[in-house]
């Protein structure tokens, strides 16, 4: 990763491919403030979703294999790549728990415990930058650390939020007092702050808001791909509940002490027309959106953040991932299906579903790319880790509609109910749930 530069100008091969922004790749949850004082977001509290008939349809579901499913004993919240490790995936669970997961040998490493409610982000230090250390933001306030792979705990960070922490992104820096390469770790909360920590003492640097700048909630972190030599400012971008995509100046090389200031206040950033909770940016310094309006955007950052593309999802967007080298953008959310886009170059509206797979029976939470593997690896609230090829183009021109025929994602709209594949799995209908084939939901 040392020296790496953003480009756009030309697509690495495969086996060349090393993910610089994925390090802290926000991975948030949104709770509604009502329900604050509960260890669970909003959305997995009791609803009326909760119907017999859809208890029903996920436990029939529950029954498949697709994506080649690792089962855990708890609902997932996030997921991260392993910076060092590139078969290697972090999660984060709803009992508080942090885990790495190598999916060459499906190795499941013993829970990095620590919070004492949900675990809701993710981060990792920058590999060239200090000891290997992995960050979850917490529910409880708290921001908890462990050094990898071994899960030793290693500090906490217990002084900053006073609400919720929703995202986490760390990235090598040359600190103002030194020409050695080290990090930081800026946190966002419920509580309207930002927070800019040393990733190596749990030192509390500076912060911004709430009552200033910063006056809500923050959903969202994100910070373009840079070289780890690089001594500039960093630019840091933000999402809230209510306002648009903002961006902030984090100055750390000067001969004062650290500093940041908003860029441009009265000229945001504004693709939506609800709040954006996701923003990720690929390894070339593009820019990707997804707001509760139901689009997920594509902004050019060489052309001050217009707009390249615009994707109709159709629903709510948890993540985002970007197959680089072959421009697959891959979105996953509260329908269950991880669904597979072109990237259209130059083009502003649309986007062809190049795949659509299902096997997921709970809202889907995560998603990141495995370059070497050629996998997107979801995680989801039904308590499973699963994997799906992004290696399309060597498939051969295979459309949604071919793939649902082949098996891969098999007949998506029957799986979705619940009744796809219980037979040919050897499954008896009307098992403990009380379903038939010939009954009604």
């Amino acid at each position: 990763m040392a020296g790496a530069t953003a480009t756009l100008s030309k697509q690495p091969a495969r086996s060349e491919r090393k993910s610089i922004n994925s390090i802290g790749n926000s991975q948030i949850v949104y709770w509604h403030k009502q329900y604050a004082d509960h260890a669970l977001p909003a959305p997995y509290l009791p609803t009326d979703r909760q119907s017999a008939a859809e208890a029903h349809r996920r436990a029939i579901k529950s029954f498949n294999t697709y994506g080649d499913p690792i089962r855990l004993e708890s609902q997932l919240l996030a997921i991260i790549e392993d910076p060092i490790n590139p078969y290697g995936v972090y999660i984060a669970e709803i009992t508080g728990n942090a885990r790495r997961i190598t999916l060459d040998d499906n190795q499941v490493s013993k829970p990095y415990r620590g919070p004492s409610a949900a675990a809701t982000c993710l981060a990792h230090s920058p590999p060239e930058a200090g000891p290997p250390i992995l960050f979850a933001g917490s529910v409880d306030n708290g921001i908890y650390a462990w050094l990898t792979p071994s899960g030793a705990p290693y500090l906490n960070f217990q002084s900053g939020h006073t609400g919720a922490v929703t995202a986490l992104v760390t990235t090598p820096i040359h600190s103002y007092d030194s020409t050695t390469p080290s990090s930081i770790l800026i946190s966002s909360g419920l509580d309207g702050q930002m927070i800019v920590w040393a990733t190596g003492t749990g030192e509390k640097l500076f912060s911004l808001g709430p009552g200033g700048s910063l006056d809500e909630s923050i959903l969202s972190l994100a910070i373009p791909p840079r070289n780890p030599d690089d001594k500039s400012p960093l630019i840091l971008y933000t999402s809230g509940i209510k306002s648009p995509i903002r961006r902030f100046l984090i100055s750390t090389s000067t001969d004062t002490s650290p500093k940041i200031e908003e860029i441009s206040p009265e000229h945001p950033i504004r693709v939506h027309t609800a709040a954006v909770e996701v923003i990720h940016f690929d390894l070339y310094g593009e820019l990707y959106t997804a707001s509760l309006d139901g689009d997920v955007t594509r902004l050019n950052h060489e052309q001050n953040w217009t707009l390249e593309q615009r994707i109709h999802t159709g629903g709510r967007t948890r993540s985002i991932a970007v197959d680089n080298p072959d421009g697959w953008i891959i979105t996953v959310g509260g329908d269950e299906e991880v669904r597979v886009w072109d990237r259209a170059m130059h083009q502003q509206e649309g986007g062809n579903l190049r795949q659509l797979y299902s096997g997921h029976f709970g809202e889907v939470m995560g998603v990141v790319v495995l370059d070497e593997m050629a996998l997107a690896v979801t995680v989801s609230l039904d308590g499973t880790v699963r994997r799906w090829s992004v290696d399309l183009n060597s498939e051969g021109d295979d459309s949604v509609e071919q793939e649902k025929d082949e098996g891969v994602g098999h007949c998506v709209g029957e799986l979705r109910k619940g009744r796809c594949g219980v037979e040919e799995m050897g499954i008896e209908t009307g098992i403990e749930t009380g379903w038939s084939s010939e009954g009604k939901e």
